[in-house]
């Protein structure tokens, strides 16, 4: 799998979702660095022969992590 690749898919899904989330009353304005770290332990995990699947579920819930289980690679 091409992880870097896979890393420039999820950075750019977790910055489109954080762009969002601005706009709530509840916006934490440290979200996006814990996303971005997150994602590089996702890619990390994948790179040591985690399923990508199972890397998303163990570092991301609720709807940021349905939205990156729907990319593709």
């Amino acid at each position: 799998m091409n992880t870097s690749l896979l890393s420039i898919r999820l950075n750019s899904i977790v910055t489109n979702y954080d762009k969002l989330q601005q706009r709530s009353k509840y916006y934490n304005p440290f979200a996006l660095g814990i996303y971005l770290e997150r994602v590089e332990k996702v890619v990390g995990m994948v790179e040591n022969g985690a399923d990508l699947a199972d890397a998303i579920n163990s570092n991301f819930n609720d709807r940021l992590a349905a939205k990156l289980l729907k990319v593709k690679i």
